[in-house]
Formats: structure tokens, C-alpha cells, sequence
């Protein structure tokens, strides 16, 4: 609890909006992060669900991975990577730490936009795994993997990169999920 304390001290969400473009900005000095969401770019939505869709034909492929991270990310972005918590106690302490802010934070850019979730854009989607009430953007679990990511290459940067495409696994495993 004293550790997400001092990591949420001093970050700050403003959020702007109008009908069809909706804005959030976090604030943390001494760094800013914009994110932007237009609405009124259907070719664009269309595209997105057509992604979704296409990649629903290769979710056997992946539905292990897919039901893991729905509960446990760090075990699957770890693979290959030399920590556990049995070597690092202090370190899974921190990313359970980062984790939390990571979900609290993308829990409010999820309140501000509202994005609905594509099976509500078009039924065919179908999601395999049971999709949550909140909305759809940003990813939570992509955040926290992102955020974790980050982290452990901070303590490992020699597996940076390995880090960086499991995270980037774990969030388009969101897509082929549906």
C-alpha cells in the first residue's frame, strides 16, 4: 500500500471532451502522456473490427495464453526472464506495487472514455473470454504488462526487447480473445 502510494503521488488524469473526440493527458513530472480518442473516424472503427475479426479464426492458437493472462500476466511476460518470487521477493513486491497503479490509472482513462467493447460494435466478434462492464480503452491488461515490462527492464535491461514483445503478446492477445 506505501509503495502504490508513493508511485500515484503527484500523478495527475486531465480529461477534456467533446462529442466526438475525447482526451485524456497523465501528468507525472516530469514527463506528459496524451492519449486521444476520435470517434467520428467510422473507416477507422471498421477497420479495427475487421482486424478483431479476422484474427477470431486463430484464437485456438492461443486460448492457453489468452485464459493465463486473464488472471496472471506476470508468470507469462516472465517467461525466459531470470526472476521469480522466490529469487526476487522484493521485486515481485514492486511490480504487484506497479501493477496496481497501472490498473488504477487505466481504470480512470477507461471511466473518462467509455469506449464500448467491440462485440457491442458487432455481435460477430464474439468474444471467447467473459469481457468485463468497464470500457474498452486503454487495455487494461496491455497497461499493466507495458508498465511491468518497463519495470523489469529497468532491473534486466539486457531482456528488454524479449520484454517489450511479450508485453506486446499479451495485448494483441486481448484482440484475438475478442
Amino acid at each position: 500500500h506505501l509503495i502504490v502510494r508513493d508511485l500515484m503521488q503527484g500523478l495527475s488524469l486531465g480529461s477534456s471532451a467533446t462529442p466526438l473526440v475525447k482526451t485524456a493527458t497523465l501528468t507525472s513530472q516530469p514527463f506528459n502522456l496524451t492519449l486521444q480518442l476520435d470517434l467520428s473516424q467510422d473507416a477507422y472503427w471498421k477497420s479495427q473490427i475487421a482486424t478483431l475479426l479476422g484474427q477470431k479464426w486463430h484464437r485456438d492458437e492461443r486460448m492457453e495464453e489468452i485464459v493465463l493472462q486473464q488472471t496472471e500476466i506476470l508468470p507469462f511476460l516472465t517467461l525466459g526472464v531470470p526472476v521469480s518470487g522466490d529469487s526476487h521477493p522484493w521485486l515481485t513486491v514492486l511490480l504487484d506495487a506497479v501493477f496496481d497503479v497501472a490498473f488504477r490509472v487505466a481504470a480512470e482513462m477507461k471511466a473518462h472514455f467509455a469506449l464500448i467493447r467491440p462485440h457491442e460494435m458487432c455481435i460477430d466478434v464474439a468474444p471467447v473470454i467473459r469481457t468485463p462492464s468497464h470500457g474498452a480503452f486503454p487495455s487494461g491488461h496491455a497497461t499493466e504488462a507495458f508498465a511491468a515490462a518497463a519495470v523489469l527492464s529497468a532491473f534486466f535491461p539486457e531482456y528488454r526487447d524479449h520484454l517489450r514483445q511479450m508485453a506486446a503478446r499479451i495485448a494483441t492477445n486481448r484482440c484475438f480473445a475478442g
